[in-house]
């Protein structure tokens, strides 16, 4: 999954990166798991008098591993149940459970499942249902005061950039994607895999619908950076509620992360 995952952008010996390449496409993955890794290597780092860079744009698995989150232990049998289920009855379940999981247009807010994340509202349904308590409040609980269980101090930024900047570099970085085969890559996922949890990474049912001839590869092109232009707009409203991230200009954030390292350092 290299270039769905932009594993392809990384410069291979310029920096050490972490958790790449950790799980397999037909294995699902949480922010729980995550941050249980992440606190880990964390240390692993800060044992080596180094400083670790957090680098990425999930909102949800930062705070996850910021603050902790409630943990639930996978319920096979329930998860057989959903399998037979669509996700639009899925969806309606977790409506009538719990309705305040339920991300509503317009109101973004953290501790919400937005009704197209599917994996989230699987997960969501399988605690709400082998707890019996709804996942909302499992959340509720996870956030209140005193429960927070990092003794790790972040600060950091989030990067600005102009609107048109955006949509250009988006465009051209899903031009990109396809020129270097991503949808010999999502065919080949679902040959190996079947229906499996990588493909329901961000972009993979588009390529899919370009190999099954069902769109243009313009028209993936086009949809694709759309899809992560709203991904982006999510990605940003997460980030504004993050009391230890600041807004920083692009070109500005080179200089103050060395400052931060330098200032850590000393």
């Amino acid at each position: 999954m290299d270039i769905g995952t932009a594993q392809s952008d990384v410069l291979p010996g310029k920096i050490q990166i972490h958790l790449t390449r950790i799980i397999r496409p037909d294995e699902s993955f949480s922010a729980a798991l995550f941050a249980q890794r992440a606190k880990i290597v964390i240390s692993e780092i800060l044992n080596r008098n180094r400083i670790p860079v957090l680098s990425g744009g999930t909102g949800f698995y930062f705070r996850a591993l910021r603050t902790g989150l409630f943990e639930a232990p996978p319920n096979e049998e329930i998860r057989k149940q959903l399998q037979s289920i669509s996700d639009d009855n899925k969806l309606e379940m977790l409506r009538k459970m719990d309705p305040r999981s339920i991300l509503l247009e317009g109101h973004p807010a953290a501790g919400k499942i937005h009704p197209n994340d599917k994996y989230r509202v699987d997960r969501a349904l399988e605690i709400t249902m082998s707890t019996g308590m709804p996942w909302s409040e499992h959340w509720k609980r996870a956030q209140a005061p005193g429960s927070q269980n990092s003794d790790i101090q972040y600060t950091g930024w989030f990067l600005s950039i102009q609107k048109d900047t955006y949509s250009l570099r988006l465009e051209k970085r899903a031009r990109r994607m396809i020129e270097s085969g991503f949808i010999r890559e999502a065919l080949t996922l679902r040959d190996n895999y079947g229906d499996c949890p990588g493909l329901r990474t961000l972009g993979y049912s588009l390529a899919l619908d370009a190999g099954d001839g069902k769109i243009t590869k313009e028209e993936l092109i086009s949809q694709l950076a759309h899809l992560h232009r709203k991904y982006g707009k999510r990605q940003l409203t997460w980030f504004h509620r993050e009391s230890v991230l600041s807004e920083i200009a692009q070109d500005q954030f080179p200089e103050a992360l060395a400052e931060a390292v330098k200032t850590d350092s000393g």
